[in-house]
């Protein structure tokens, strides 16, 4: 009667097992860093600016090579990247207008990351 049971029971576990729904999501991938605090581990004149912004900032940089291919993201507090965008520039210096019209107003992490270079600078958006 044990076997007959535990052989019911094992049966029923596989079919229950085999019916069950597969949900398989897709998380928006993860910043760099998802901490308020600003960060860098290269000195190369990172700036953003103004700040609050309410529909457009400007990033400035320089670096003591040429610059290269740098990607900049902007993140919520939860680590969610909101913006992404890659950039290229054979000089040593660097400056931009991003628009963050789109954006909900809050806090947020912009981030610059290239060869040899990455910061990290608080972002405040005001509408």
């Amino acid at each position: 009667m044990r076997k007959a049971l535990l052989l019911f029971l094992g049966l029923f576990m596989a079919q229950w097992a085999l019916s069950q729904t597969i949900v398989v999501l897709e998380l928006p991938e993860p910043c760099a860093s998802n901490a308020i605090e600003e960060s860098s581990i290269t000195d190369f004149g990172f700036d953003v600016f103004p700040n609050p912004a309410d529909r457009t900032v400007t990033l400035s940089f320089s670096n003591a090579n040429p610059i290269g291919k740098v990607e900049v993201q902007v993140c919520d507090m939860k680590g969610v990247a909101i913006s992404s965008k890659q950039y290229y520039s054979s000089f040593n210096e660097f400056r931009t207008e991003m628009d963050l019209g789109n954006i909900a107003p809050g806090v947020y992490t912009i981030s610059v990351r290239g060869k040899d270079m990455y910061s990290v600078k608080k972002l405040i958006i005001k509408k």
